[in-house]
């Protein structure tokens, strides 16, 4: 197991070179740079940004510079936007809230995408099946951006029961968090339901209903269990 774990690990070593490698080139091969405005900036003062940030050396050395002070010193550079900060400050600033809003966005994705999907296959063809699978169709044909801004006009403005913003309390966290659970929780039912209603129809389940087990039984004992086994993949696939 451990050294599984390790080649997993080596192997992502090449993975990020790749991508920063190719971040790094489509980058200067765009258009533009981090000083375009509306507004011309003088060349003067183009030429001290460049300095200071170090866009004036040859790309093999901003290249190699800013590898170099990820890896040794877990240094991102600085920020173009906020002058007094660094992209780690923040990053260190704001993951926290990142994570508090994720694992509940996928907390509330556990909880109702999997029983919505139980459900769904347990009542299979029936009006419950079809209002579950309704529910997410939704979840997975509505972007996120479109999710947002309804929820925070009837919660927030309408009903008045949520903050619209903020990053202050647990009531701050919900409506980002109900947002984010849409699209997982879609998944995870449509994938539960799938895959329950494959084990459903196995030798071993039927053969425990001839012993007269009851049907709720026989799901949650016998079917469930064996039916969790992918959906435990996609659930830590949808939590990174």
């Amino acid at each position: 197991m451990t050294g599984y774990v390790v080649r997993r690990i080596l192997i992502l070593l090449p993975v990020w070179l790749a991508a920063y490698t190719l971040t790094f080139t489509l980058y200067h091969l765009t258009p533009g740079g981090p000083w375009d405005r509306e507004k011309p900036i003088p060349p003067q003062a183009m030429e001290q940004m460049n300095r200071k940030y170090g866009l004036d050396r040859p790309l093999w050395q901003q290249y190699v510079d800013y590898l170099g002070g990820v890896v040794t010193r877990f240094d991102f550079g600085p920020s173009y936007k906020s002058v007094s900060r660094t992209v780690g400050d923040i990053i260190i600033e704001l993951f926290p809230v990142s994570a508090r809003i994720g694992v509940l966005a996928m907390l509330l994705a556990v909880g109702i995408g999997i029983p919505l999907g139980v459900l769904s296959a347990a009542r299979a063809h029936s009006i419950a099946d079809r209002a579950a699978m309704l529910v997410a169709v939704f979840g997975v044909s509505v972007p996120s951006f479109v999710v947002g801004p309804i929820l925070i006009w009837v919660f927030a403005l309408s009903l008045a029961w949520l903050p619209p913003g903020g990053i202050d309390g647990w009531r701050n966290h919900l409506l980002p968090a109900i947002t984010l659970s849409l699209f997982p929780m879609a998944l995870l039912a449509r994938a539960t339901r799938s895959s329950l209603l494959e084990v459903l129809s196995a030798d071993y389940v039927r053969t425990a209903r001839s012993k007269g087990l009851h049907e709720a039984l026989v799901l949650r004992r016998h079917a469930l269990r064996n039916a969790l086994i992918p959906i435990v993949t996609i659930g830590g696939i949808l939590l990174a």
